[in-house]
Parts: C-alpha cells; structure tokens; sequence
C-alpha cells in the first residue's frame, strides 16, 4: 500500500498526517528505517514531515558529491562518495559516525602511520588540496608531515661511502647504482651497541616519532619467486626437543591465526597472537628479518613478555640453550604458534 501510495503521488511530497493518529508514530519510525535504506525520502516541513519517492544518484552525480572539510579539521563525506576518496580519505583520519553521510577527522596519529606504511605526504597533501581543504588545515598537515620526517631510526642495511671518488663509482656502476637508493640528511648517527632502547626511550620522551618512513609496508615479492616453474617450498618447523612427544594442536586452532602453519599477519594480529601464546604458555615459532645482534633466521622461542607501543617488541627465551633474547614484531615476516 505504501508502495502504491508513493507511486501515484506524481513525484510530491505526501504529509505524515495520512497516518491515523494513533498509530502516526509507528509510521514514522517505519519510515525513519525505509529512509536510512534508500527506499523513500523523508523531510522535515513546518512541524511536520513529509515523504516521497527517493533520489536515485546516478553514475554522473557521484564525480559530482563533495567532501567538505570545516576549519576545525573534521571532514563530511556524502554516501555516494566514490570508494576511492574515501580510502584516500581513511589514510589521513578516521570516521566517526555513519548515518547518512561519513563524519570523520583529519588525525595526526593516523597520518604519521600512514607514512610509516609508505603513503607519502605529496600525496596526503594533494588529496586534501583536491578537497578545497581550508588553509589552516593543509599548513598543520604540512606541518605535522615535516615533524615526522625530521628524524627517524631505521634498521635496514646501509652503505655508507667515505670518500667522493667511490660514491662516483657507486653512481657510475649501473649493476650496483640500480640495487641502491639514496638518502638524504644532515647528518647520519651510529647508535652504540646495546643502546637502541634507551635511545628510543629519550627520543620518544622528547615528542618524536622515530619510525622510518615505508618501514611497515611489505615488501616486494621478488618476480622469480612469482615464477610458475618453482616448486612450493614446503614448511619447516625446527626441532627444539626431539626426544619428546609434542601434542598436535587442537582442531579449533588449525587454519587460523593461532595455529602453528607459518602466517603472515600485520602487527596488530601479530600482537593477539603473541598474547595467546603467553597466556596458553605455547611456543612460538616465526621467520626473522634479522637485526642488531640478532641474524635473519627461523628462531622458537618461549615468550615471557611483549612490550608494546611505536615498535612492539616480543622478550622470550630461545632454544636450544635458553638464552634471552628480544625480537621486533615488524621484523617477523611469518609467525605460528607451538605447543609444548
């Protein structure tokens, strides 16, 4: 009946107040849910309201829907947004609510993780540019991008050339120059060995963020390993105790995260893992990206504890021989969970 009512309305608006009194309200909120799914408009007239046929966007309108972004840094966002605005949108703030438009807020947390992921800040910048982004706002993003790449720790491998005659034969040597990129600084440090913690506690107490820009983006799978003509490398899971009969994990555990097949996970997932094997007293068992003192590897190890913050870090004991070691959870490519 409803159906029918809106249909021979010749596209106007039809007053609530067709609704028995008695049951008007019932009415309204059965429109109220009709609205938020699309299937009817309703709008506020006078002290009443009134409904009609809905407003179908069309492939046209949605170039034509505009994010806007107030002074105060939140950001409105239709729902016939086009998908990719607000992906570029989630790389620069987070939603806060979701009716009939996206509410959201530009978020300096959410910008500096970005980056560290490998977003760069040109393109944060010509997102919000392409928004009509106020002033202010672009300054303060440009200014919260400038914070985070004044300084950062990093633990890849670097070559470093003393002399300007090798960095000439360095560029001139295509074979390396193509396997290298360069950086750019004022100046480079050598953290003392043993230190690397309490220089992390110093630089993040003095409001840093020290995480190197693109250190949490995956790497690239080289294209040989993409190649059909491999054989799949079958998974190894090192001995620690050979002469002991190990339990087979239970069902439920198989084929999910908390399962002992190697996995690779982000670091928020990685972290529930790690926390499972604490609290059910399991191994785990990952693939090492290496670093200080510690070389690319597949350890066991017995967790004991996990530090977490800017760099979470896993503490445990490794066997065979027990000795205490900590291990960066982004630099664990793999990880699957042991029972003792």
């Amino acid at each position: 009946m409803l159906h029918e009512l809106i249909n021979n309305s010749s596209d106007k608006w039809i007053r609530t107040s067709v609704f028995p009194e008695q049951h008007r309200q019932q009415a309204i909120n059965t429109l109220l849910a009709l609205r938020f799914s699309g299937v009817l408009e309703l709008r506020k007239k006078g002290t009443g309201l009134v409904f009609g046929k809905p407003r179908f966007i069309g492939p046209g309108d949605i170039s034509k829907t505009e994010i806007v972004i107030p002074a105060d840094f939140t950001v409105i966002i239709p729902q016939e947004a086009d998908s990719s605005d607000l992906f570029s949108f989630m790389q620069a703030g987070e939603l806060g609510t979701l009716d009939r438009v996206y509410m959201g807020r530009i978020e300096k947390t959410v910008i500096a993780d970005s980056l560290s992921r490998g977003v760069t800040g040109e393109s944060i910048l010509q997102w919000l540019t392409g928004w009509n982004a106020p002033v202010n706002v672009i300054e303060t993003v440009r200014e919260w991008l400038r914070e985070f790449y004044r300084l950062y720790i990093t633990e890849r491998d670097l070559l470093v050339s003393g002399e300007k005659k090798i960095t000439g034969q360095i560029e001139s040597y295509e074979p390396l120059r193509s396997l290298l990129e360069p950086l750019s600084a004022d100046a480079v440090y050598l953290i003392k060995r043993g230190n690397e913690n309490r220089v992390r506690e110093i630089l993040a107490g003095l409001g840093f963020d020290y995480r190197m820009p693109g250190q949490d983006q995956f790497p690239a799978v080289p294209e040989a390993a993409l190649s059909s003509d491999q054989s799949p490398v079958q998974e190894f899971y090192p001995l620690t105790q050979p002469d002991s009969e190990k339990p087979e994990p239970s069902v439920q555990m198989r084929n999910t995260k908390y399962g002992r097949e190697l996995k690779q996970l982000e670091t928020s997932e990685m972290l529930h893992v790690v926390d499972y094997a604490i609290l059910t007293g399991q191994l785990l068992v990952f693939e090492y990206e290496g670093s200080p003192y510690i070389k690319k590897n597949t350890y066991v190890v017995d967790p004991i504890s996990c530090q977490k913050g800017v760099e979470p870090i896993v503490e445990g004991e490794v066997s065979p021989g027990r000795s205490k070691k900590q291990f960066y959870l982004k630099r664990i490519s793999r990880i699957g969970v042991l029972p003792k």
